[in-house]
This record gives C-alpha cells, sequence and structure tokens, in this order.
C-alpha cells in the first residue's frame, strides 16, 4: 500500500512542478515605463517598440515603485528589468497581440532614458 501511495503521489508532484515551470526565458531589457489609467507600458530602447505589460510578473510591483516615484501623470521613468515577449491568445484578449512580461525588477532612473525620436507604437 505505502509503494502504491509513493508510485501515484510522486509523479503526480512531479508533473505539477513541470507545469508551473514557465517556458519563456527571461533576459535584460532597458527601456522607458510608464503607468498610468490602469495600464503599464514599457517602450523597448533596443527595438524601439512600445508593448503593454501584461499582468503576470512583477507588473503590480512595477506599478507600486512607479507611483511611489509621485512623477506627472504619463511621465516616463527608465526601467531596467528582466522579462521576456509573450503572445496573448485570442482567449486572453479580443485581438492577440505581444505583450511585455517582468520578471525581475532591477532599477528605475527618472534622469534618463531612451531617445524619444525613435519610437514608434506596436
Amino acid at each position: 500500500m505505502k509503494n502504491t501511495l509513493i508510485n501515484i503521489i510522486f509523479p503526480s508532484l512531479l508533473a505539477l512542478n513541470l507545469a508551473s515551470c514557465s517556458q519563456y526565458e527571461s533576459t535584460p531589457f532597458t527601456g522607458d515605463y510608464s503607468y498610468y489609467s490602469g495600464i503599464g507600458e514599457f517602450f523597448d530602447c533596443k527595438t524601439s517598440v512600445k508593448y503593454y505589460l501584461g499582468k503576470q510578473g512583477v507588473s503590480e510591483e512595477l506599478k507600486e515603485k512607479y507611483l511611489a516615484l509621485k512623477l506627472n501623470e504619463k511621465d516616463d521613468v527608465y526601467l531596467k528589468v528582466e522579462g521576456y515577449l509573450m503572445q496573448e491568445s485570442a482567449e486572453e484578449t479580443l485581438i492577440p497581440s505581444t505583450v511585455f512580461v517582468a520578471t525581475e525588477f532591477i532599477s528605475f532612473d527618472t534622469s534618463r532614458g531612451c531617445e524619444v525620436g525613435r519610437r514608434e507604437g506596436h
């Protein structure tokens, strides 16, 4: 009986653990971040593309740290962060789109930012 329980419970726990692992790999990103009207936006300096933040990862932490800076509405702050890009499915949103998922906050810098003239919306 004891071996039967181990043979059932252990594989189930292993499968659950593997399923919870993310299929995405976090990498370093730098860019301008802002939060207003309930939406977090990230402008990637490297690609000059703006993304909305996904609700996964540390998006709530970024929002709280940004709001604590007490900037003017829509002001950007330079962000160093770890994260990944993720395609949202039609089940999650009406129009499939790519969102940025921040997984680890590194730093904010209010004294600098990306080059504003190169921005293109996404």
